[in-house]
């Protein structure tokens, strides 16, 4: 069993970010045409080029961490496909599921549908994006 190559880790998990947040963009645009970023808080924030810096910073290190959870359970569950899809599951319930359903429970001006879609779409996006990083990972030899 080969040890955890955090290089490897880093190139795969910024390669899962970059593709976790182009298809991010594309799938909350689509969505957010109806229910736009403003109307996440109903008017009351106004969403600026900070934020979405913010966002693809929040994204690849989104993609960092599932690939450490990839590297981590690799040797259980073998390399491939399969094993970075639940890296990739747990990743999103973790750090997705979770932060959006205390969000939408806490903060009563957020526009619940807008982060159901936003929710759902990240079910997708989230084991994708581990998949094409998990591509280039090797443990140490």
């Amino acid at each position: 069993m080969g040890k955890i190559s955090l290089k490897r880790v880093i190139l795969g998990g910024l390669i899962a970010g970059i593709v976790d947040c182009f298809f991010t963009f594309q799938l909350d645009g689509a969505f957010f045409h109806y229910f736009t970023w403003p109307a996440l808080f109903q008017g009351k924030v106004h969403i600026g080029s900070d934020d979405f810096t913010g966002l693809l910073i929040l994204g690849l290190v989104g993609g960092i961490l599932s690939m450490w959870v990839y590297a981590a359970i690799r040797p259980r569950f073998g390399a491939g496909v399969k094993t970075a899809t639940i890296a990739g599951v747990t990743t999103f319930v973790i750090g997705t599921l979770m932060r959006n359903i205390f969000v939408v429970t806490f903060f009563e001006k957020i526009d619940k549908h807008a982060w159901m879609y936003a929710t759902i779409g990240a079910f997708f996006v989230v084991p994708i994006s581990t998949i094409a990083g998990a591509y280039f990972y090797k443990d140490k030899e």
